[in-house]
This record gives C-alpha cells, structure tokens and sequence, in this order.
C-alpha cells in the first residue's frame, strides 16, 4: 500500500511540472516579450514610412503607464500626454496636450502627422520588440521597444 501514496505523489509533480510554462515560449498564449504598458517605445514608421533624418527631429517615443491609463512621450519636438483606453486588442487614445516649443518645418509637420495617426489608433499588436498601432487594419504607427 505504500506504493499508491508514491504513485499519486508522482502524479502530482508530472501534472504540475506539466503546467509550468518556459519564459522563452512563443505560444500564442504566452506573455509577449515586451508588454504594452512600462517600457519605453521608439517611433520607427509612420504610415509603413521610416522616421526621417530631419534636422531638429527627435524619433517620437510613447510610454503607457497602467496605473494611471495615461500616454506620454515626445512627439519628435514637443513633449506630450494623453489619456487612453484599453479594452483587451481595443486601444484609444485621448486628445494630446503637450509642450509648445517651435520646430523646423520638416519636424513640426512629422510631429504633426504623427499625432494624427496616434488619434486614429484603434488596437494594438507586439510583433518580438515592435508595437504596432493600427486603425482599422492598418498599422498606422510601429514603434521598437527600448
């Protein structure tokens, strides 16, 4: 009879050693390498288009804090923040009040189009250390994580 208190004991270990996942698993159902909200995210595209190397244009960054639902980060000249809204793949962000410091042209009217497409955002997508933000279907914003 002592061998069926050590069986089930085996059992036991197989089932929950089982259900332990890997941190470097790529399921669909694991944790995505970056998380949408705490780090910082780089501006790499713009309408499927490279950031420009303009004079007096910083690459646009984006940091999502949980706590507070609240965006922040720079919009390539100007420093900015917004409220948002996440609901699962569902994201949408508020209006953006940020600083008002005079740019070049070129970088003023990137910053420009870029608070536009972050206006059309309706979900979201982490693609190893890229987020896309997409309207509609179209990813709109792919940023690099930091």
């Amino acid at each position: 009879m002592k061998i069926l208190p050590v069986l089930a004991l085996g059992a036991v270990a197989l089932l929950v050693g089982g259900c332990a996942s890997s941190s470097d698993s790529n399921s669909a159902g694991s944790a995505p390498a970056f998380p949408l909200a705490g780090p910082s995210w780089r501006l790499v595209e713009l309408d499927g288009k490279p950031v420009p190397a303009t004079e007096g244009l910083y690459a646009p960054t984006l940091q999502l804090d949980a706590a507070s639902l609240r965006a922040s980060g720079t919009g390539g000249v100007n420093r900015y923040t917004a409220s948002y809204e996440l609901n699962g793949l569902a994201l949408r962000f508020g209006t953006a009040a940020g600083t008002k410091m005079a740019g070049r042209p070129e970088a003023m009217a990137f910053e420009n189009a870029y608070f536009k497409a972050l206006a059309t955002v309706s979900s979201w997508g982490i693609n190893g250390n890229h987020l896309e933000l997409k309207s509609a279907d179209k990813t709109v914003l792919r940023f690099q994580g930091q």
